[in-house]
């Protein structure tokens, strides 16, 4: 008995002889062959000379403070110090100011990732190089100054950095790597430099409060998402070198009106602020801010881009004219104002998602040259009642639809009625053989052709500079309609002659006020 009390007495005085010396190790030691580390009243002094050693907390090797980040408030890196290391801060989240000394070449991957408290930095002009999530998800940070002598900023460097409002990238960039900005939803303006060449794939995805970038000429590649679901984008002009443009690059931009492209783009085009290749053949990105209900696909275009018109909710009605031959995926998904289509005979293929969320689409026309409808691409369709098919039952039912429970969801298609043999206009007129005059206060329209027309309605679209602000229809009889001018401010009027169905029997005729 004497023994085993002997034995827990010694125990416990050693636990007793070894407590200073854990306190010590939880408040200094290595971080480096020639570098020491201190925390003293919530600062954390790096001192030496040389590298920091690497950490990755992912792979359970975190720094040897990391477990006392929470009372980390200052952080100074003293001059000797060459580098900050992968994860050397990362989770600091009480950390509000950090002092970097000009020996500091490099700032390693997270390393001040989700330090939240941290409003502002400043990066010394001896840092070449900046890590990837290097300062992501530091969501009080409002400014950070990059020097020239930064060469390289890494992927995701600023993601989900919600507070920052502005930042300059200096002349010594030129890449802007994969998701850098994404996230930055307080982020108003941006200067690109003309060193730049390439911008990354989400590079700027999701930065809601962006109203507008200067792209300089320098740049070539516009990659994948770039610029998506940047809210607050009214315009963007897209220079003459550039190249290449990625799909999607500017889904979700709620408020773009107006892309322009440099004229003098070897690759791309614009028209009535809209995106196109060079020879406008394929329609690559509607201007979904733009408040026109209803919009003619122009004569030559043969196919419609992926995530073309997504998301756009002023569009009412659209004709898909003869000589398109697909409609791309996600192509006109969540166009929540979209009441009818009208697709004319040449398209084979409606990709994947298409129509998705359509939410008020209450009928289509479909013809007969279909082949091939794609995975949900009639999903959530819930208000569609009529489906206009131009061929017969036997024809109807040969087309490829994606639609059991593994290839996906058409049923608001499927359950709709069919109207097999629909008719469509056999011809859409050109423009021109809508002739108008203005009398007293009216605006008379007249349909130069020999047709029977009957059943259809003229829509004016009173536009200023680009808006519609009023819109005013008649019915077309003997050919002739009349609408009064609107006494509100415009700039020119669209002209559109629909049947019942709201399909075209001429293309759209612009009159300048």
């Amino acid at each position: 008995m004497k023994k085993r009390i002997l034995s827990v007495v010694l125990v416990l005085s050693m636990m007793v002889s070894f407590m200073p010396i854990i306190a010590s190790a939880a408040t200094s030691g290595t971080c480096g062959d020639n570098l020491t580390w201190t925390l003293d009243n919530g600062t954390l002094t790096i001192s030496g000379t040389g590298k920091m050693k690497d950490y990755d907390r992912e792979d359970y090797r975190p720094a040897s403070w990391y477990s006392n980040r929470k009372s980390i408030k200052n952080i100074v890196i003293e001059k000797g110090v060459t580098n900050i290391s992968t994860y050397a801060f990362d989770g600091c989240s009480n950390l509000t100011n950090i002092t970097i000394s000009n020996s500091v070449t490099s700032i390693g991957g997270f390393a001040f990732g989700g330090c939240s408290s941290l409003t502002s930095i400043t990066i010394p002009n001896s840092v070449t190089s900046i890590g990837s999530f290097a300062f992501s998800d530091c969501r009080s940070l409002t400014s950070i100054t990059i020097p020239n002598s930064v060469t390289s900023i890494g992927s995701s460097a600023f993601n989900f950095c919600s507070s920052l409002t502005s930042i300059t990238i200096p002349n010594s960039i030129t890449c802007i790597d994969d998701s850098a900005f994404w996230g930055c939803s307080s982020l108003k303006s941006i200067t690109i430099p003309d060193s730049v060449t390439s911008i990354g794939k989400y590079a700027f995805n999701g930065c809601s409060s962006l109203t507008s970038i200067t792209i300089p000429t320098s740049v070539t590649n516009i990659a994948y998402r770039t610029f998506s679901y940047c809210k607050s984008l009214k315009s963007i002009t897209i220079p003459n070198g550039v190249t290449s443009i990625g799909e999607y690059v500017f889904a979700g931009c709620s408020s773009l009106e107006n892309i322009k492209v440099d004229d003098k783009n070897k690759y791309y085009s614009s028209l009535d602020g809209n995106l196109y290749n060079l020879d406008k053949t394929k329609l690559v990105q509607y201007s979904i801010g733009k408040t026109d209900k209803i919009f003619n696909i122009p004569t030559g275009v043969t196919s419609i881009d992926n995530y073309a018109f997504a998301g756009c909710s002023s569009l009412t009605s659209i004709t898909i004219p003869n000589g398109v031959t697909g409609i791309g995926d996600s192509a006109f998904s969540e166009c929540s104002g979209l009441t009818s289509i009208t697709i004319l005979n040449s398209v084979t293929s409606i990709g994947d998602f298409a129509f998705s969320y359509c939410s008020s689409l209450t009928s289509i026309t479909i013809p007969k040259s279909v082949i091939s409808i794609g995975i949900d691409a009639f999903k959530n369709c819930s208000s569609l009642k009529d489906v206009y098919y131009t061929g017969t039952r036997e024809e109807w039912e040969r087309i490829d639809i994606a639609a059991d429970d593994y290839h996906g969801d058409n049923d608001d298609l499927l359950n709709a009625t069919i109207h097999y043999n629909s008719a469509t206009p056999s011809t859409i007129y050109s423009a021109d053989k809508v002739s108008t005059q203005i009398v007293s206060g009216k605006l008379k329209i007249m349909l130069n052709v020999d047709d029977n027309i009957s059943n259809a309605t003229v829509y004016v679209a009173f536009r200023n500079n680009g808006k519609i602000v009023e819109v005013k229809k008649a019915t077309l009889s003997n050919l002739q309609a009349e609408v009064s001018l609107s006494n509100k401010t415009y700039t020119d009027m669209n002209i559109y002659i629909w049947n019942s169905r709201q399909q075209p029997y001429t293309y759209v005729k612009n009159i300048k006020k």
